[in-house]
C-alpha cells in the first residue's frame, strides 16, 4: 500500500498541478476576449471540422488547436489546450489516490453520538460556509454584463447580490445535511458531520433553514425582481434535489444534471446583480451546465472507487445503476 506522502509526490500528479496553475494563468486573457466574443455571435463554427469529437482524439493533441478563420484569439486556443491536459490527468490522479486503499474502505454505519444537541457550532458547520468558495462561480454572469455596459457596476448590489447567493446555497446545504444524516454515517469522512453524528435538534435545523432561504430572499429584493426569481429557483432546485418524492439525488445520471444546473443559475445570479436586462446567451449557460456536469461525474467517479467495496447503495442510491464504465462515458458525453 503507498504512502499518501508519496502519492502527491509522484511526476504525475506534480505535472497536473503545473498544468492547472497555467490554465489558471490564461483566465485574464480570456476575460478580455468576452466583449469581442458577444459581438460575434455564435452564427457561425468556431473549431475546423477535424475536431468536433475531441473525445478521445485529442489524447494525442501535441499543440494548441488550430480554429477556424482565426475567429478565437490564440489565448483561448492555449487555454482549451491546456484545459484538456489537465483533464487528461484526472485518470492518473484518481488511480493514484486509490492506490491508498486498493480495495476501497468498508465502512460500517456508525450511530449518532451521545452529546447534547443544539450546541451553537453544529448549526453554523451546517452552513458550511467552507463551501461559500463555489460561488466564485457568479464572477463570469458579472464579467460579460459588465463587459456589454460597463457603466452599471454597483459596489453595494455586488456585495449584497453575492451575499444573498451564500445563504441561499447554505440554506441548501442544510437540509442536505438534514436528510442526508442517516446515509452519510456509511461515508468515511461524512459520519462526521452535525447531523450524522446528531450534534444538531432536528427541528432547529428545519428552522435554520427556512431561515436561512428567508434572509437570502430578503436580500435579493434589494437588488431586482428577476435576481430573486433566479434566487427562488437556486433553492427550489436544493429542494428537488434533496426531498423526497422527487429527490433527484437517488436517480442515477438525473443526480448530475439537477447538481450541475446549479452552475447557470449562479452565472444568472452574477448576470442580474450588474441589474442587467435579458438574459446571457442560451450557448454560455449550456456551456457553464455542462461543465458542471463534467466536474459531478468526476465527483460521482471518485466515491465510487472509494467505496468500491463498502455500502454503495446504502450511501447514496443511484450508485445501484451506477458502474466505472458508465461514470467514465458520462464524463466524457458531458466533455463532448
Amino acid at each position: 500500500m503507498e504512502n499518501r506522502a508519496n502519492i502527491f509526490a509522484r511526476p504525475e500528479f506534480i505535472e497536473c498541478q503545473n498544468q492547472i496553475v497555467a490554465t489558471l494563468g490564461l483566465l485574464p486573457a480570456l476575460m478580455n476576449l468576452i466583449p469581442s466574443l458577444a459581438q460575434q455571435g455564435c452564427s457561425e463554427r468556431f473549431f475546423s471540422p477535424e475536431i468536433e469529437n475531441p473525445f478521445p482524439a485529442h489524447q494525442a493533441a501535441k499543440k494548441p488547436i488550430v480554429c477556424q478563420r482565426g475567429r478565437i484569439h490564440g489565448a483561448v486556443q492555449a487555454f482549451y489546450h491546456k484545459l484538456f491536459r489537465c483533464w487528461q490527468a484526472f485518470p492518473v490522479i484518481l488511480t493514484s489516490v486509490s492506490m491508498i486503499n486498493p480495495s476501497g474502505p468498508s465502512i460500517e454505519p456508525q450511530p449518532p453520538r451521545k452529546k447534547e444537541a443544539g450546541s451553537l457550532l453544529a448549526y453554523v458547520r451546517m452552513m458550511r460556509i467552507d463551501h461559500w468558495v463555489k460561488n466564485v462561480f457568479v464572477f463570469p454572469g458579472i464579467l460579460i454584463a459588465l463587459s456589454l455596459e460597463p457603466h452599471r457596476i454597483n459596489p453595494i448590489d455586488l456585495a449584497i447580490g453575492l451575499l444573498a447567493v451564500c445563504l441561499i446555497s447554505s440554506s441548501n446545504y442544510v437540509i442536505n445535511e438534514l436528510l442526508d444524516a442517516s446515509s452519510d454515517r456509511f461515508h468515511p469522512a461524512k459520519l462526521q458531520r452535525p447531523a450524522a453524528s446528531g450534534q444538531v435538534n432536528r427541528s432547529l435545523g428545519y428552522l435554520e433553514w427556512i431561515a436561512l432561504m428567508a434572509a437570502g430572499l430578503a436580500l435579493s429584493v434589494r437588488i431586482s425582481i428577476p435576481f430573486v426569481v433566479v434566487m427562488a429557483a437556486f433553492w427550489l432546485m436544493g429542494c428537488i434535489y434533496n426531498i423526497p418524492p422527487i429527490r433527484t439525488k437517488d436517480v442515477a445520471y438525473l443526480d448530475v444534471l439537477s447538481e450541475a444546473i446549479n452552475n447557470p443559475l449562479r452565472m444568472l445570479a452574477g448576470w442580474y446583480m450588474t441589474r442587467a436586462v435579458g438574459v446571457p446567451m442560451a450557448s454560455l449557460l449550456i456551456s457553464y451546465w455542462m461543465i458542471g456536469c463534467y466536474f459531478m461525474a468526476i465527483k460521482r467517479y471518485a466515491e465510487y472507487r472509494e467505496l468500491s467495496s463498502g455500502h454503495l447503495a446504502q450511501y447514496r442510491k443511484s450508485f445501484a445503476h451506477y458502474s466505472e464504465r458508465s461514470l467514465l462515458v458520462s464524463d466524457a458525453i458531458a466533455w463532448n
